[in-house]
């Protein structure tokens, strides 16, 4: 990161001209974003399959009385 800090002054991105340090609080959002969708994706999955597993457990033994 391009950061000059003088008497506590801090100039980022003074050799590029960009806010390098905004840049990177941005990329770090959206791949918490990703990271809360993925999480969110896994927890409903996790409850679907053990909605599955248990119909599954339920079929067999229906199945087994018959």
């Amino acid at each position: 990161m391009d950061t000059l800090t003088t008497s506590g002054i801090n100039f980022s991105g003074l050799v590029s001209g960009m806010d390098t340090e905004a840049l990177i609080q941005q990329i770090i959002q959206v791949e918490s974003r990703r990271k809360t969708i993925w999480s969110t994706q896994q927890s409903q999955l996790t409850q679907r399959l053990s909605g599955l597993q248990a119909l599954q457990a339920q079929l067999l033994g229906f199945q087994s009385a018959i």
